[in-house]
């Protein structure tokens, strides 16, 4: 059954997301400066958004679902960690990129999936557990595969 692009649109509106970045849009562009108590406020949340995030994650994670989505969730985890750091790094050093900002570049493309992609697939009503099972795996290999990339990327003289 497919969506009727109306409702669709209607439902990117309403991500909280979405409605936050409208609303500070403006503010950024005005520059208009916040209190200090709000932007005390706002690091302390900060800090503590990724951890409950992970946390809620793993609480929804179950076994048969991880099991059920498993081959579907290792792959794309394996294309988001091995093959997409491997082709921007190289296609960022082919275009001229050398020393820090490559290993920026392969660091940006090579973090782990963003938690905030599980909010996202459960408020458009999409496979959350799918989403759960790739943020843990990517998660768990980001302390692999990054410090993979950068001992290549130093042996190698890149960076």
């Amino acid at each position: 059954m497919k969506s009727a692009p109306w409702s669709i649109f209607k439902s990117i509106l309403r991500n909280p997301l979405i409605i936050s970045v409208f609303l500070a849009t403006p503010m950024a562009y005005g520059q208009v400066p916040l209190p200090n108590w709000l932007l005390t406020s706002g690091d302390y949340l900060a800090q503590m958004t990724l951890p409950l995030a992970l946390i809620c994650i793993g609480g929804t994670l179950s076994l048969a679902s991880l099991r059920e989505s498993g081959g579907l969730a290792v792959s794309a985890s394996l294309v988001k960690m091995i093959w997409l750091p491997v082709i921007g790094t190289l296609a960022a050093w082919l275009c001229g990129f050398r020393g820090a900002e490559l290993g920026i570049l392969f660091l940006y493309i090579g973090s782990p999936t963003a938690a905030a992609s599980y909010v996202m697939a459960r408020a458009a009503n999409g496979n959350h557990e799918l989403a759960a099972s790739i943020i843990v795996i990517t998660t768990l290999m980001a302390a692999i595969t990054t410090n993979i990339g950068i001992f290549l990327l130093q042996w190698g003289g890149w960076i």
